[in-house]
């Protein structure tokens, strides 16, 4: 029988003394002294990943001890313990461990707080620094100021590498620095409004930490996101990064086909294989196939019941408020996304958050990295970016985007109104069309940030709603080219016996009504003969629908084509 997972436990040390289930990535520490001419460097990867758990390891593997347990016993049985030059290492440094997931503050002044209590819980731990007849009176001063929560925040800028200047001095070795989640407060940052000043804070506990500091031996970082050179690790030139496009690290991070493979055989769950490929795989790391290891396990506890386990682990609010902002390129990149094809986009390895918008390269590049796109080719340009072919990983990640779309009209007990409007629209019925359009363009305001100047948020919204609800009975096109010009979206049913759609939008214009534009939308179907595209597929019973917008005012004009 297979031993169980610990599920949510990322300690390697606990893991491994209480003998759980652990998949055997070991061979990530032989790599990281295989590149020992790299001093610092950074590891991105999506959410539930395996960071924590892999820098526990590594913390456990240089240091003798942690939390008074010894860790050379962790070890024995890993594939690291057959190669005896990286296993001199082991227990040989003293080392400096932090996790900054968990500032996920909505102000500027709790984020900063809860830097703070994380270098005083850092502290304690190496307590008896300060307690050591050889610690300087100024140095304890200096310790007691962050223990006590009482230091300036010039303190903060350099509390991580004084605590080096202090491990070195006492264990004669410099420290290796491991910081996890690096970016988590550098993103919550930009989602709550207060990204200066914590770029302000966290640029020079970098610097000091990882760039002007002599008694540094190495560090290594993880996170999402490659925050960019400019904005965070200003004046930094020796962090090497390794994203998702690098065959660095590609197996050490997610599980590979071969490991996979074998723990659905150790679960008795080889019968359910194409199901679970089909639900969590998809991830690519260079040219390694990757599954997300957090659903795997979740989903191997639960006898291989198949549920959006990675979902449930964090909520989908960036996501869900970033598609709903973002301009009219990126809705329509997803039409195509949710359909099961794949677009091109331009992709940076490096994001400056501050410069962030609502752009089609912006937002897929941080969908990239964060898990939520996966890049079937790559090629690098002649700057920085790369030229990808991007598609949605697997099906429990196009259940994430269904979740965030479905949510922008489905809420507060709307569930069966919403349906009642996708229903009148692929019935071909007008009146209930715009009786119910307006409020649901009222209802969702907030999310699409609606004004007079760009209502098409909304449409284009409303156009990935139906892509996603009713993708069992119809296909949802949009801007394709049909008899004289370019049709906003038809609706094309399975069931030719079914009405075909045609949705033409406008926006009131000055000296423009409500109606007058309605009836140039409808005008437009006719002057530019698209019904074309649906008569060439055989449908016969087609509506023309023009649908003119001014601000939260919808008006709806139709016609049934002969």
């Amino acid at each position: 029988m297979m031993r169980p997972f610990a599920i949510g436990n990322d300690n390697f040390g606990n893991i491994r003394s209480k003998n759980w289930k652990f998949i055997d990535k070991s061979l990530f520490i032989k790599e990281i002294f295989d590149r020992g001419a790299i001093s610092v460097s950074l590891i991105t990867r999506p959410r539930r990943f395996g960071k924590t758990l892999n820098l526990s390891m590594l913390h456990h593997f240089l240091s003798s001890k942690v939390f008074s347990i010894e860790t050379a016993p962790l070890f024995e049985g890993l594939k690291i313990t057959e190669y005896p030059d990286i296993m001199a290492h082991l227990g040989q440094y003293p080392v400096i461990f932090i996790t900054l997931k968990g500032i996920k503050a909505t102000s500027f002044e709790t984020a900063q707080a809860d830097f703070a209590g994380i270098m005083r819980d850092l502290y304690k731990v190496h307590q008896y620094l300060r307690d050591s007849p050889q610690f300087a009176t100024d140095d304890q001063f200096a310790f007691d100021r962050i223990i006590q929560l009482q230091c300036p925040v010039g303190e903060l800028h350099t509390a991580l590498p004084q605590l080096c200047r202090w491990l070195a001095a006492h264990y004669q070795v410099k420290p290796w620095v491991l910081i996890d989640e690096y970016d988590t407060p550098i993103q919550t940052a930009y989602l709550n409004g207060y990204y200066e000043e914590m770029i302000g804070l966290m640029q020079p506990v970098f610097g000091n930490t990882l760039k002007t500091n002599p008694y540094l031996e190495r560090a290594v970082l993880t996170g999402i996101t490659r925050v960019s050179k400019e904005s965070l690790f200003s004046d930094l030139n020796n962090v090497q990064v390794y994203t998702l496009f690098n065959e660095e690290y590609s197996e050490h991070f997610g599980f590979t086909e071969t490991e996979m493979d074998a723990l659905l055989v150790e679960a008795e769950l080889t019968s359910y294989s194409a199901d679970i490929k089909h639900w969590y795989n998809g991830y690519l790391c260079g040219d390694t196939v990757l599954y997300n290891p957090w659903s795997i396990i979740n989903c191997v506890a639960k006898k291989g019941a198949l549920a959006p386990y990675w979902v449930q682990t964090g909520g989908t609010s960036m996501i869900q408020r970033l598609l709903a902002q973002a301009n009219a390129s990126v809705k329509t990149a997803f039409e195509e996304l949710l359909q099961g094809r794949s677009i091109q986009a331009r992709i940076s390895d490096h994001l400056a958050f501050g410069l962030f918008g609502s752009d089609m390269d912006s937002v897929m590049s941080l969908l990239l990295a964060a898990g939520y796109l996966k890049a079937l080719s790559h090629t690098q340009t002649d700057g920085a970016d790369w030229l990808c072919e991007l598609t949605i990983p697997n099906h429990e990640v196009m259940a994430v985007y269904r979740t965030c779309i479905m949510t922008w009209f489905v809420s507060y007990g709307e569930n069966e109104r919403y349906e009642g409007l996708l229903k009148a629209f692929s019935e071909g019925d007008a009146e209930t069309v715009e009786a119910e359009m307006s409020l649901f363009l009222e209802r969702t305001a907030s999310y699409f940030d609606v004004s007079q100047q760009e209502p098409e948020k909304f449409y284009h919204g409303l156009v990935l709603g139906m892509v996603v609800s009713l993708a069992k009975t119809h296909t949802v096109e949009s801007n394709r080219e049909s008899g004289a010009g370019r049709y906003d979206v038809i609706l094309v049913p399975n069931d030719h016996t079914k009405p075909g759609i045609i949705l033409e939008f406008k926006v009131v214009r000055p000296r423009e009504t409500l109606e007058t534009a309605a009836d140039k939308a409808l005008a437009q179907i006719h002057t530019k003969n698209y019904a074309a595209s649906l008569r060439q597929r055989g449908i016969t019973r087609i509506l023309a629908m023009g649908l003119a917008f001014q601000g939260k005012l919808v008006n709806v004009k139709y016609e049934w084509l002969d």
